[in-house]
C-alpha cells in the first residue's frame, strides 16, 4: 500500500488564513480580479472547514463558507467563482507579482520575436527549421 504525503496541514479551529475569491470576468479583457480578506476556521472536520471572515466574527449570523480540506478550495457564489486559501498575504502578494512578471515578460518575447525575420528566428531557435 503505498502513502501519499499531504502538501499541507489540514485546516483547525481558530486557525486565521487568508481566503481569495477568484471570479473570471468578460469585461477589460477578461482575466481574473484577485484579492484576499482574512478568515478564521470555526468549524473543521476531516473533509471540510468552515470559515467567517475576521470582521464578522461577532456577528450574530456570521456567514461560513465552505473549504475542502484536501484542495483548500471551495466554490464560491456560482457562476465559476472559487475561493482559494492562502497561508499568508505576502505568498499571495508574491502570486500576484508572479503572475504579472510571467505576462511582461510574455509580452517581451512576442514583441522581439515579431520583429525577427526567418532567418534571425531560425538563428534564434538554434535549429535547421524545415530544411
Amino acid at each position: 500500500m503505498v502513502v501519499k504525503a499531504k502538501k499541507h496541514q489540514p485546516l483547525e479551529v481558530g486557525q486565521r488564513v487568508w481566503l481569495e475569491i477568484r471570479s473570471y470576468r468578460l469585461w477589460r479583457g477578461g482575466g481574473y480580479d484577485r484579492s484576499v480578506f482574512e478568515v478564521e476556521v470555526v468549524r473543521a472536520n476531516r473533509s471540510s472547514a468552515y470559515v467567517v471572515e475576521v470582521e464578522d466574527l461577532n456577528a450574530e449570523k456570521a456567514y461560513e463558507r465552505k473549504i475542502s480540506q484536501k484542495t483548500l478550495t471551495g466554490e464560491a457564489f456560482g457562476f465559476g467563482s472559487t475561493y482559494h486559501v492562502w497561508f499568508s498575504k505576502e505568498s499571495f502578494e508574491a502570486s500576484v507579482q508572479r503572475g504579472i512578471d510571467t505576462a511582461k515578460a510574455r509580452n517581451e518575447a512576442h514583441e522581439l520575436v515579431d520583429k525577427m525575420n526567418l532567418t534571425q528566428l531560425k538563428e534564434f531557435l538554434g535549429g535547421d527549421l524545415y530544411d
